[in-house]
């Protein structure tokens, strides 16, 4: 028996960095400010298995493939960057129960190490994103009640996701006997997002507590897979045409491709929400604590998990004709006891997700239908993909502290 490598990643990564930061109390500690700004140096060399070696099977590493050509065994992937980042934030109480709040932030992610080019075949770069936000922090009661109401935007530039329909787009060149032209790859995308949120927390009595939070998110795409749609405007004449050729056996299944990547496209305009925006979402939970009588040590508690519609595809009419996922609302609860045995305090607490067994279906995804499944039909959009909710769920634990 002998243990030969599946897979292998070499990724050599170093970032090299500056900061300075400072943190400010002024007005009677009325007023409270934080900057800070960084500078970084990124450089990181990627190698993975592009193959095997014939003979001894073992992997051969190298950059991973660009678009229509071979992998270059030995070769790196680079990546290289010099992104700098600047953060600010300030609270100012106007009265000691009612403040605001203002912060910006700057900040940047590198991509995965493991992974493809870009479809042009130069490796991903680093994405960045900027946000701020506003609001009002809120102390009533004597500290009784807290909470903040808030409005937020942050907009994210070439953040890296997974090439889109690579599948089609390899399946269309294998029915035009081009396999050679198959693609691997990865895409970026970049997307604004804003919304308004409200969190709060109250104490009703000493030992009933009560927490809430709704949220109205929004987002707007910016721009979405700029690869993956250049090259199908590159490729569009070609694979048309085949769909069209009555000799080519295949020409069904190249055009429902195709049709699958058009739709695909037509989600991706400029200024439409962002596939898996939920309308709303809403958080709310109970607990309440026995501290004397004979349930002294216990307390138990629940709530509920509420989302929205969220948005999954849209119409063959329009990008901003929308296709949604179903809302739905998830109820959890919990129960526990705390005691001290001698110098050890005990806590057992059994918890419940999904208390009701939720069983909604929620679908996931839109695809494309002709009836008869002939090119003639027009295309059509069917529920074609699902998931079920989480069915209930109960977890007993049990915590020492020494």
């Amino acid at each position: 028996l002998q243990l030969v490598p599946d897979d292998i990643v070499i990724n050599r990564t170093s970032i090299d960095y500056a900061q300075i930061a400072s943190v400010s109390r002024l007005f009677n500690e009325r007023l409270s400010v934080i900057m800070g700004a960084r500078a970084d140096s990124l450089y990181r060399a990627v190698r993975n298995r592009i193959g095997r070696d014939p003979v001894t099977n073992l992997p051969i590493l190298g950059a991973p493939a660009n678009a229509g050509q071979p992998a270059i065994p030995g070769d790196k992937m680079i990546t290289r960057a010099d992104p700098r980042s600047y953060n600010a934030g300030a609270v100012f109480f106007i009265v000691p129960s009612v403040g605001v709040y203002a912060n910006y932030a700057e900040t940047f992610r590198p991509p995965a190490g493991a992974g493809n080019n870009l479809i042009d075949g130069t490796p991903p770069g680093v994405s960045s994103s900027t946000g701020y936000d506003v609001g009002i922090k809120l102390e009533l009661l004597d500290g009784r009640v807290a909470g903040s109401v808030g409005y937020y935007t942050n907009e994210q530039d070439g953040r890296i996701i997974n090439g889109p329909m690579a599948t089609q787009i390899n399946r269309i060149w294998t029915n035009l006997n081009q396999v050679d032209r198959r693609v691997s790859y990865r895409d970026n995308e970049s997307w604004r997002g804003t919304g308004y949120e409200i969190d709060l927390t109250a104490n009703l009595t000493k030992q009933w507590r009560l927490t809430f939070n709704f949220a109205l998110p929004e987002t707007e795409q910016i721009d979405i897979a700029p690869g993956f749609r250049g090259y199908v405007a590159t490729h569009l004449e070609t694979w048309q045409a085949a769909a069209a050729d009555t000799t080519n056996p295949n020409r069904g299944q190249i055009q429902n491709d195709l049709d699958a990547i058009q739709n695909e496209i037509s989600g991706f305009a400029q200024g439409r929400r962002l596939n898996n925006t939920y309308d709303y979402t809403s958080n709310i939970y109970s607990t309440y604590r026995f501290e004397g009588g004979a349930l002294k040590g216990w307390s138990l508690g629940g709530g509920a998990n509420f989302r929205g519609g969220a948005v999954i595809g849209n119409t063959a009419a329009s990008a901003f004709d929308y296709l949604y996922s179903e809302a739905y609302y998830v109820a959890t609860a919990h129960v526990s006891y705390q005691r001290r045995f001698g110098n050890v305090q005990a806590r057992f607490q059994l918890n419940i997700s999904n208390l009701f067994d939720n069983d909604a279906l929620i679908t996931t995804n839109y695809g494309n239908y002709r009836v008869g499944g002939l090119n003639s039909n027009p295309v059509q959009q069917l529920r074609n993909a699902y998931r079920y909710l989480d069915p209930r769920k109960a977890v007993l634990s049990a915590t020492f502290s020494f």
